[in-house]
């Protein structure tokens, strides 16, 4: 890592490891990364992967059954569902879907078949797209989505339980989304990542069962009002299921108007007091300021 005076710092268990559980979880505060070393996990050739279609009737259908699936899932299925009204691409009409999107990240296909089947026998898709596919073409495969040059915001928080009343509001939110671009994101947690330590890191919280990002893509200013209300209007909703973490990188920096990045709220105030004191150490003149600040105090 190399610091706002240009000193060159390794991190790693040995050498520096409070800046190595700074950097996991702290984002931009301290340095610019320029090498990592990972210990990753060793993909197959294939992945089986896929997208489960719902339309409107059976959204509800769909979480409830989402619901107890995620309960017993191995580390090899990683599951995201999203509604949104789908690209033109897709061809699948301008009608708002829940797409139940999954990788399974074995080479046992067929473990991951039956792993999969046990979701639609609880919810059958309205369409599906299912194939072994490389890494790298599924992990693009939503680029459409995501479209570059556009003005964007997101909002988002975890919560530890998919039950009737959550149910109900995701599905009345996804029945207001009737314009492309502002979409949601249902994360289910757990597994590898759910079992570090909460101490070992400076990642804000590792707790919650899943996780919501709530987020819109738009071109033009006048849509700014709109979009950003529904934003926060759903994310303000969220807050009686919530257990109110937050996950940086799907988090808008608000300007002040708009109360700002509390910092402490996120990340409580052991690590915050940890990373502040990071801050001081590595940028002291808060040099690195374009990001979820870290403010420079003490």
């Amino acid at each position: 890592m190399y610091t706002p005076s240009g000193e060159k710092v390794r991190a790693d268990a040995r050498e520096n490891p409070e800046l190595l559980w700074g950097l996991r979880g702290g984002g931009g505060n301290f340095g610019i990364v320029a090498d990592f070393t990972f210990s990753a996990h060793t993909l197959p050739e294939t992945v089986l992967a896929g997208n489960l279609i719902y339309r409107a009737a059976h959204w509800r259908g769909a979480l409830h059954a989402l619901r107890d699936w995620a309960a017993n899932l191995p580390d090899a299925m990683t599951v995201i569902a999203t509604a949104l009204v789908p690209p033109e691409e897709w061809e699948l009409s301008t009608d708002t879907i829940l797409a139940v999107g999954f990788v399974w990240a074995d080479p046992d296909h067929a473990a991951g078949s039956a792993c999969v089947e046990r979701f639609t026998e609880l919810a059958p898709p309205d369409v599906q797209d299912v194939a072994a596919i490389s890494w790298p073409e599924w992990q693009s495969s939503m680029d459409d989505v995501f479209p570059k040059g556009v003005r964007a915001y997101w909002k988002n928080t975890g919560f530890d339980s998919l039950d009737d009343d959550t149910i109900a509001l995701l599905v009345d939110k996804a029945t207001q989304l009737t314009w492309p671009g502002t979409a949601f994101d249902l994360h289910v947690m757990g597994g590898a990542m759910g079992r570090v330590a909460e101490e070992a890191t400076a990642f804000p919280d590792r707790s919650s069962a899943f996780w919501i990002n709530i987020y819109g893509f738009w071109k033009e200013q006048a849509q700014d009002a709109h979009h950003r209300e529904f934003i926060r209007g759903f994310h303000r909703d969220m807050s009686a299921v919530a257990e109110g973490g937050e996950y940086l990188n799907f988090s808008s920096t608000d300007a002040p108007t708009t109360g700002g990045f509390d910092a402490l709220a996120v990340y409580g105030e052991q690590k915050y007091a940890r990373r502040a004191a990071l801050k001081r150490r590595y940028d002291p003149h808060n040099e690195l300021r374009l990001n979820h600040n870290i403010k420079v105090t003490g």
